[in-house]
């Protein structure tokens, strides 16, 4: 009873200390919150301390309230009264109910986050409070059974200190549990991080499978449709190709042997979408599945840069008629019909894929500039001269282009290593072979460059003397030089800015030029007609042999110039193996040349001309008259075989000699436009006698000798020795009348009387000729086949014709020219003696006129005379040969009989 007296007097002291506690409580809630958190610390460990002694301090096992509990869990012995246990029951509420609230007041909370009083959690319900201290400190079920058992053994032992130690053990027992809590709340974090991450993964590799299955049937969806479309990747690459209409740049940069080299510049490209045939698919009527199709694709070509293409062998044309197998690889070998091979070297083609259906715009986005340099090699001149004709005749050509080892690889550059190792196996493409046939139109020519004759204008001539190198017993030769021009075929490319090509040709053309003699079955004309364009060499006679000189190509100018310079031939072996002179075509040609008249040539390229040079002196000595040769700007090459002799600088390329080997083009050389070459004609000392019953007469021709400006060179190199004057004689000046002379019905009009020719000249180029007289109204038909006749009727104050018999012997001097003593004057001097004077029928009264004056009242000055007729002329080039000159135009009026 002592015992439970002396508790209960502690517990009293519990409740004064409780008292005090909460006197502390309000004493710390008026500090500040730094000293109140610091004073609240130190107060409850005081607090808790001595609680947890006093309690210590009573409960032990020498108490007599809790002696007869069981120990480790066991119930209450029978033999107990129940007073007792109702006693000890109490006794241990009202205390553990006292010392609760001190205790629950000074424990700190344990746990994550700041340390705060147990006081803030007052709020409890203190039969909840009241329950768990029970539980916690008697139910053998809510706590550890080594804890149990420790408790019990404590409140059974003797000793003090262990019954002391009872009640801070219990406190410790809670406090751990609370421990426990935070660590098993901590854990259940970590476990639900962790099935977060699980989770994820999961999800991200199912995310990724699904994204592998969607390209992988995207893909195996366009393997499928191209398979269905049956297209090569060959098809593809065509069918994607994107190349401009017109390329940006084009110039000869070289020429070598049977080489061209040309600088392209021109805009290509790859369009994708076209090679996969979406040309015609509208982005913005796609669904969604088409929307990813397109954006996956021009991703993938976004990744690319271009593609390169290389291509190892050379490229080769041939003309479709040769027999090419179809199914052409690069094993065949068809080297003996290649007729061009082009060198095209490795470049890049960009790659595009336009959002848009293609339009000039997406074009424009996918073509990008590429440069090139094209040596475009002749390997069969035969070959290419046998197409362009069959070109020419057919107006079309056929032409087979086959490529071989063709390697296409596109580059990805945005890829990590390992992928871009992968896509550069994958992306690599081997073409083994492609061919190509390509059929090419020539147009339709107008019919006026159809005809060489009106293409070709030769502008200006001369002949000159030319000295000669290559035969000393030959000093002289007859130089020629013409002017010609063509239609320029690159006018048209002057109005195209990308077109450059401008060029100097320094190269030497040599030429043959035919003069055409008819034969006995043709007519005696050299008009040309449609069907007779070319000469073969049994009816042509060589007449000259000439050289082009280095000419521009300018793409500016409407026509081009040529400049052609040669020699005159002296003679020639024609097709029957024998010996002629050409005097007698070159006099034909000179003589028509003279009358005004043209004369219609042949102008052939003559390919032996190299191997055998008759003109070395035009290279030694060149002949041109105040011409530099241009500078070229080409790049001449020697030949690849180092034991062959290198071609002349001057001479062209073969596969050029091969194209110019056919040319054969008729056109018709002009005469000159002064054709009066004899001049101021007289008779000095003219005198008239009587040889039985005909008249003669006699006296000294005299008269100037003007050569055309396309001869001036020749004049000290001529010399005319005979002539054959045929003249009429007027009394007084010359009539003003004008004849009218009708050739093959188109009108010409002349101020001298009809002009006709002797047999040899009028067989090789007359025609026939009438003569009209205005005076009259009537026309008299005279066929120049009997002799030259006498035209009828005459002019009114014509009374005799004057023919000699003969040629009569004639010279050249020189004097000097009375308007210019500086200047020399060619005069022809020539006798007349006893020639026949024939007296016009009907023109008797005129004669008896002028016999009269001359008789009885010529003056001082004498009897005022003209003639005016046509000469023939025997005339010599020094150092060449003797040429004939027939029907010169001659007049002149004179004085006969001037008393002295």
């Amino acid at each position: 009873m002592k015992s439970f007296q002396k508790l209960l007097k502690n517990n009293k002291i519990n409740k004064g200390k409780h008292k005090a506690s909460s006197s502390d409580q309000q004493q710390q809630a008026s500090l500040s919150e730094p000293d109140r958190t610091q004073h609240s610390d130190l107060t409850n460990t005081d607090t808790d301390t001595d609680t947890n002694q006093d309690i210590s301090d009573e409960l032990n096992p020498s108490s007599e309230v809790l002696q007869g509990i069981p120990e480790n869990g066991q119930s209450f012995p029978q033999s107990s009264t129940p007073g007792r246990n109702r006693q000890i029951s109490e006794t241990l509420s009202s205390i553990t109910n006292e010392s609760r609230p001190a205790s629950r007041a000074s424990r700190l909370s344990h746990g994550r986050g700041p340390i705060m009083p147990d006081s803030d959690d007052e709020s409890l319900d203190n039969h909840n409070q009241q329950a768990h201290s029970e539980t916690r400190l008697f139910t053998p079920f809510r706590t550890n059974s080594n804890s149990r058992s420790r408790i019990y053994s404590a409140m059974k032992s003797p000793d003090a200190g262990t019954q002391r130690s009872i009640i801070y053990r219990s406190t410790s027992t809670l406090l751990t549990h609370c421990s426990d809590d935070s660590s098993i709340r901590r854990r259940a974090v970590s476990s639900r991080t962790k099935r977060f991450c699980v989770a994820f993964s999961l999800f991200t590799v199912a995310l990724a499978f699904l994204l592998f299955a969607i390209v992988h049937i995207w893909i195996g969806n366009l393997v499928s449709q191209q398979l269905k479309s049956t297209d090569s990747p060959l098809d593809m690459i065509k069918r994607g190709i994107v190349i401009s209409k017109e390329p940006d740049h084009v110039a000869i940069s070289g020429i070598e042997e049977n080489t061209i080299t040309l600088s392209l510049a021109f805009r290509m490209g790859l369009d994708v979408r076209q090679s996969l045939g979406w040309e015609h698919k509208d982005m913005r009527d796609a669904n969604v599945w088409q929307r990813v199709e397109s954006r996956l694709a021009k991703w993938f070509v976004n990744t690319s840069q271009n593609a390169r293409v290389i291509i190892s062998k050379p490229v080769q044309i041939r003309p479709l008629y040769y027999s090419i197998d179809q199914n052409f690889t690069s094993q065949l070998d068809l080297s003996e019909d290649k007729m061009i091979e082009v060198d095209l070297p490795p470049f890049d083609m960009p790659i595009g894929y336009p959002v848009e259906k293609s339009t000039e715009v997406s074009i424009d986005e996918i073509a990008k500039l590429v440069r090139f340099q094209l040596p475009i090699k002749i390997t069969s001149s035969e070959t290419l001269k046998k197409t362009l004709m069959s070109a020419w005749e057919d107006r079309r050509v056929n032409l087979a282009i086959s490529v071989a080892d063709v390697h296409v690889q596109i580059e990805y550059d945005r890829f990590p290593s390992m992928f871009h190792s992968l896509l550069r196996k994958r992306a690599n493409h081997d073409i083994k072979s492609i061919y190509k046939t390509v059929t090419v139109n020539v147009p339709e020519l107008p019919p006026i460059l159809e005809n060489p004759t009106q293409l070709v204008h030769i502008d200006g001539y001369s002949f000159f003397p030319l000295a000669s190198t290559a035969d000393p017993d030959d000093p002289t030769r007859l130089g020629i030089r013409a002017t010609a021009s063509i239609p320029n075929p690159l006018s048209q490319s002057r109005y195209l800015s990308h077109l450059d090509l401008n060029m100097d040709v320094p190269w030497q053309f040599p030429l043959q030029v035919f003069l055409k003699l008819p034969s006995e079955s043709e007519p005696e004309s050299i008009a040309l007609s449609n069907s007779d364009t070319t000469l073969s060499k049994t009816n042509g006679v060589l007449m000259a042999s000439v050289m082009t000189v280095p000419f521009r190509v300018n793409q500016s100018e409407e026509r081009l110039s040529l400049t052609i310079e040669g020699s005159l031939v002296k003679q020639i072996e024609d097709g029957n193996a024998t010996v002629q002179s050409l005097s007698g075509p070159l006099s034909e040609f000179l003589d028509r040349f003279l009358k005004g008249l043209s004369t219609n040539v042949s102008i052939r390229y003559d390919k032996g001309r190299i191997e055998h040079d008759n003109t070395a002196h035009l290279s030694n000595q060149p002949v041109s008259i105040h011409a530099a040769y241009p500078q070229t700007q080409l790049i001449l090459g020697d030949n690849d075989d180092d034991n062959k002799d290198p071609l002349p600088s001057n001479s062209p390329p073969p596969f050029l000699e091969s194209l110019l080997a056919p040319l054969d083009v008729l056109l018709p050389f002009p005469g000159t436009t002064e054709t009066q070459i004899l001049q101021n004609i007289t008779i000095k000392d003219m005198s008239f006698s009587l040889s039985g019953t005909t008249m003669i007469c006699s006296g000294l021709v005299h008269g100037v000798l003007a050569l055309p400006a396309e001869m001036s060179g020749l004049s000290d190199m001529l010399n005319i020795t005979e002539i054959f004057p045929e003249v009429i004689v007027f009394d007084g000046d010359l009539p003003s009348d004008e004849d009218h002379l009708i050739e093959g019905g188109l009108e010409e009009i002349t101020s001298r009387p009809i002009l006709f020719f002797d047999q040899q000249i009028n067989r090789l180029f007359s025609s026939k000729r009438y003569l009209i007289k205005r005076n009259e109204g009537k026309v008299v038909n005279q066929k120049d086949d009997k002799g030259p006749p006498t035209p009828e009727p005459y002019p009114t104050n014509a009374f005799a014709k004057l023919v000699p018999p003969n040629y009569i012997p004639s010279q050249l001097i020189q004097e000097p020219s009375p308007d210019n003593p500086t200047k020399n004057l060619t005069i022809l001097i020539a006798e007349l003696k006893d020639v026949p004077l024939t007296i016009l029928p009907g023109q008797g009264d005129v004669f008896r006129r002028y016999a009269a004056k001359w008789l009885f009242n010529r003056g001082q000055e004498g009897l005022k005379t003209s003639v005016r007729g046509e000469s023939d002329a025997r005339a010599i080039i020094n150092g060449f040969g003797s040429i004939n000159l027939t029907g010169l135009p001659v007049q002149g009026t004179f004085f006969v009989g001037a008393k002295t």
